[in-house]
Parts: structure tokens; C-alpha cells; sequence
């Protein structure tokens, strides 16, 4: 569990460091890639012990909710169509399909 909330408060204070950090240093580049890496790694870290013991469930149940993060879905699909299309690259189109697809 504290490897899950490594992974969403890991990005949030990076993202709020590089907030404040002047645009153009060489440094922003250096803390993104570094960021990646410990990332990537929580996530492997996050898989193997999933592995061991198995599918984790949680207990809150709401429709309201599952609808609720469908439309935030499909919203986000719709925008990264419009800005596929926008700057005319038609690949991220199809996997926003296909991703939609599968939903």
C-alpha cells in the first residue's frame, strides 16, 4: 500500500518542484529523468509484490463514481483527438479508438 501512494505522491511533489524551478535549466531535464527511472522502478517493485499476493479488491462500489470516471474517460479521449487532429497526426486517433473500444 505504501508503494501505491508512493505512486501518486511521487508525480504530485516533482510536479510542484518543477513548478517553481525557472523554465530552460538543464536541472528540469535531469529531475524528469531521474523521476522516470524511480517510477518505473516503484511500478516493477509494485508488480513483483502484486505477484506474490495476487489481485487486490477494494470495497467502495458506486455507480455514481464508475460513471462519473467514464465521462472524465471520454473526455480526455475527445481532447486528445481534437489535438491529434489539430496537429494532423492520426495515430493517437486510432488508440484513443481502440482504447474507447475496449472501455
Amino acid at each position: 500500500m505504501n508503494t501505491l501512494l508512493f505512486l501518486i505522491l511521487f508525480p504530485l511533489a516533482i510536479s510542484i518542484l518543477i513548478l517553481f524551478l525557472p523554465h530552460g535549466l538543464v536541472i528540469n531535464k535531469i529531475i524528469g529523468v531521474c523521476a522516470n527511472a524511480v517510477l518505473c522502478a516503484a511500478t516493477i517493485c509494485l508488480l513483483i509484490a502484486g505477484l506474490k499476493t495476487g489481485p487486490a479488491y477494494f470495497r467502495l462500489e458506486s455507480p455514481f463514481i464508475d460513471n462519473g470516471m467514464l465521462v472524465v474517460e471520454l473526455l480526455i479521449a475527445a481532447y486528445i483527438v481534437y489535438l491529434s487532429v489539430r496537429s494532423k497526426r492520426y495515430l493517437p486517433i486510432l488508440l484513443v479508438i481502440i482504447q474507447s473500444l475496449i472501455m
